[in-house]
């Protein structure tokens, strides 16, 4: 699974993110967990999770999520992800 975070401003770091997997998904590379670096505005951050269990013959989702603040404005963000995006 890959997300793609592109700042229309500069953001600081520390903003947390999580992948939230269903129960029988396990990683196989790549942090479940972490925090971004700081960086500039029009910049692309592109984070990778490599995970088994996870395939069409089951239909299950997954979620990217982001929280943390800016400017001391609250910040949370969600991509839903479905192993069956065709249904």
């Amino acid at each position: 699974m890959q997300v793609s975070i592109e700042a229309f401003k500069p953001l600081p770091a520390g903003l947390s993110f999580s992948w939230n997997l269903p129960d029988d998904v396990s990683v196989a590379e790549g942090n479940q967990q972490g925090f971004l670096t700081e960086f500039s505005a029009n910049q692309i951050q592109t984070l990778t999770l490599k995970i088994k269990g996870y395939n069409k013959t089951k239909k299950s989702f997954l979620s990217f999520s982001l929280n943390g603040s800016i400017d001391n404005v609250p910040l949370h963000r969600e991509a839903l992800m479905s192993s069956r995006p065709e249904d």
